[in-house]
């Protein structure tokens, strides 16, 4: 085969397999000419003591415990040409810690190779090894399971490749079928999430908003439906009533949040308990609108006694969708915005949710934002509705059971740094991932600390999506003024520093769409650091506040003190309580406004370009839209090119050229604060408010007035 390695091949490649997925129940798979195909491993031709199963992220093939020669999957291959390949599974061993798994290859019933299966619970990529295929035309991939713990195996993803040098880097590859859609600009401020009542909620939001804390959204977690019973239900689930005792009338508390342009939001799940809940549960069920007979349900999650029949509503079904947004409409009436769902992350639900936000809700223009869990994320269609939260996490600074299915504690702070920067991990796939910063809930912990909440608001402040909430258990409650002076001092930084790289972090949004890579970008090396976006460099801290950091070649610049640091290197970097490493590559340029308590109240009329001039050329392109319609996907998109000249002996240049593309709404003309570091003069002609800075080493200056239709140019000395 003549297997191509151009990213245009690729997109093509990305979406004809995905389209053999879908169809390979129903044929031979065809292994066309491209440098790899993906197998979901739950698409099996034929098995013994293998099952489909729910696992973590996704549906999985299990292994049943056997002997080698006793168990197998299989699937059908159509292979073109004979030759050497090689093969890799994505896939979970559940002996942890003891001994690894081991899984047996065979093609055509001839031994060809065999991978180990890491020692993690989390779902993992194999090491890659060489399978020498000699049969063309249909052959049969059978996979056996030798595992001497006895535990159970995995498998969730299999590639089978002719290219020498692949590696799996999640979703990388976006289909002309297929793109993530945006998040309002909101949602990329900060959210909280709560166990209150109408009264403790207004509290909690005005004490956020008069500690002069960033506040974009807030909602009610599943107490929202039996709060004066602590949630523990079965009454209220789902009975599309909610609690009115705890929440006489919901629209006071959701105006307060309106008029301080904050988002309200409340925890759903997709099902229907008969107990407390008997006239809707019997009006679901008489209509057919359940998914399958409804069943008693017997674990106790929101279901006290253990003991009462539930329905999981259809959502496939348009009637049934119907009548769940008839139900769901008076919340949004009296001002909800967005919803978090649990239990299940099912395209139909997830799709019926997210409409709902888009339709129903008042303050939107057409952008729905749900949050679900993270069960699924190798489903394409997930990039429609693409943030999710990483699961039930531990307050801890490590867990290495994790995910611990036992208790669905899904990880500490490392397990969810490593989450969205190790490229060999499922939910690495995730376009917006989130976790609960300062952990969700204890699972035996003693460790919840200042310092390790501190930690985890410095790492969840360098996500797209970031949400502060734990169990009603937690004292705290995650509200950073429930913690040190220290702590409070910490969060209110890096919330405003992440309010301020707004226009950053919504360009490389922009970008996840257009060109399928995450925001948040891992080596697969370096697995507690990873690059957001490509112009910095963020290595979150575990206890111990020495850190060894890998610095790629070039050269970076320490965003707090402007030191110049030599890449291509592993260097010991000492950090305090109060800061996370964090670097700006040589030659970026990266623009910044003056952050307020809202996304939505803050202007980019006036933009911060900080210019780290270096070897290379600076080039960003901002990205711009209305923020809340989905105009956008109609082309809606202003950009701006912003570029400075390779550094020399005699200066820069730094050119803002016209915008192209237009969106309602947009400025015609803005102001631009330009800083520049590392710099050694003040001489700059045709700006205003020029000064410097010798102490820093920085040179400030503003161009006011540049029309969006002519941009500016100027010229920077060097000396």
């Amino acid at each position: 085969m003549n297997f191509k390695s151009s990213r245009k091949a690729l997109y093509w490649a990305f979406s004809v397999l995905l389209f053999l997925v879908a169809c390979q129940n129903e044929e031979t798979v065809q292994f066309v000419n491209f440098d790899y195909y993906i197998l979901e491993a739950e698409n099996f031709s034929d098995s013994l003591r293998w099952s489909s199963k729910d696992y973590y992220t996704g549906i999985s093939a299990m292994a049943g415990n056997a002997t080698p020669d006793s168990n197998f999957v299989s699937y059908d291959l159509n292979i073109p040409s004979a030759g050497e390949y090689r093969i890799g599974v994505m896939a979970a061993n559940r002996s942890y810690p003891v001994e690894n798994g081991k899984l047996l290859l065979n093609v055509n019933d001839r031994r060809v190779g065999e991978l180990q299966v890491k020692n993690s619970r989390a779902l993992i990529w194999t090491d890659f090894v060489p399978l020498q295929i000699t049969d063309t035309g249909k052959v049969t991939l059978k996979i056996s399971a030798e595992n001497q713990s006895g535990a159970k195996v995995y498998l969730d993803q299999i590639v089978l490749t002719n290219d020498p040098d692949f590696q799996p880097k999640g979703y990388e590859f976006e289909t002309d079928t297929v793109k993530t859609v945006l998040p309002p600009a909101w949602a990329f401020g900060v959210l909280y999430g709560g166990y209150t009542n109408q009264e403790e909620t207004i509290d909690r939001v005005n004490r956020l908003l008069g500690d002069g804390y960033p506040i974009d959204g807030y909602w009610i977690d599943s107490w929202f439906w039996n709060y004066y019973n602590q949630g523990k239900g079965p009454e209220g689930y789902l009975d599309f009533e909610g609690d009115p005792q705890s929440y006489p009338d919901p629209s006071v508390m959701w105006d307060l949040m309106s008029r301080n342009n904050i988002k309200s939001g409340i925890w759903v799940w997709d099902a229907i308990q008969e107990v407390g809940n008997e006239e809707v549960y019997a009006e679901f069920r008489d209509k057919g609108l359940y998914a399958g007979e409804p069943f008693l349900n017997t674990n106790g999650w929101h279901n006290k006694a253990k003991n009462t029949m539930m329905g999981d509503i259809d959502f496939e079904n348009p009637e049934a969708v119907e009548l769940w947004r008839t139900k769901m409409k008076p919340f949004f009436d009296q001002g909800l915005d967005f919803v978090k769902l649990d239990k299940s992350s099912k395209v139909s639900y997830m799709k019926a949710v997210f409409e709902a936000t888009q339709e129903l809700g008042l303050e939107t223009k057409g952008r729905g934002f749900i949050m679900s869990h993270l069960h699924t994320t190798h489903d394409p269609l997930m990039k429609l509705y693409p943030t999710k939260w990483s699961g039930d996490a531990k307050i801890a600074w490590e867990q290495p059971d994790a995910p611990n299915m036992g208790n669905y504690s899904m990880g500490a702070l490392k397990e969810n740094i490593m989450m969205v920067a190790d490229p060999n991990r499922s939910t690495y796939e995730v376009p917006f991932l989130t976790s609960d910063l300062g952990g969700y809930d204890y699972f035996g912990s003693t460790e919840q600390s200042d310092s390790l909440y501190m930690r985890w608001t410095q790492f969840a402040m360098f996500n797209p999506i970031t949400t502060a909430f734990s169990t009603a258990d937690s004292p705290n409650s995650n509200m950073p003024f429930n913690f040190s002076e220290q702590s409070q001092q910490v969060f209110k930084y890096y919330a405003r520093l992440k309010h301020s790289l707004f226009p950053y972090i919504y360009t490389y949004a922009h970008l996840t769409r257009e060109t399928g890579e995450k925001m948040i970008r891992g080596d697969g090396k370096n697995l507690l650091q990873y690059h957001f976006g490509k112009e910095l460099l963020v290595a979150p801290v575990l206890k111990n506040a020495k850190k060894g950091i890998y610095f790629p070649a070039g050269n970076w610049v320490d965003f707090y003190t402007d030191e110049l640091i030599s890449g291509g290197k592993t260097i010991d970097v000492n950090s305090s309580i109060e800061r996370i490493p964090l670097y700006v590559r040589s030659g970026s340029i990266v623009p910044m406004r003056t952050p307020t308590q809202q996304i939505e109240t803050a202007t980019s009329e006036r933009l911060t370009l900080h210019i780290y001039p270096g070897e290379k050329q600076g080039n960003f392109v901002l990205y711009e839209d209305d923020g809340s319609s989905n105009e956008y996907l109609k082309g809606a998109v202003a950009k701006t090119t912003i570029s400075t000249s390779v550094l020399s002996s005699i200066g820069i240049t730094l050119e803002i050229a016209p915008v192209q593309g237009r969106y309602e709404g947009m400025t015609t003309q803005r102001d631009y604060e330009v800083v520049v570091h590392n710099w050694k003069d003040v001489r700059v002609s045709g700006a205003e408010n020029v000064s410097f800075d010798a102490a820093s080493a920085r040179l400030t200056f503003q161009l006011n007035n540049v029309k969006a239709d002519t941009g500016a140019s100027i010229a920077i000395p060097a000396n």
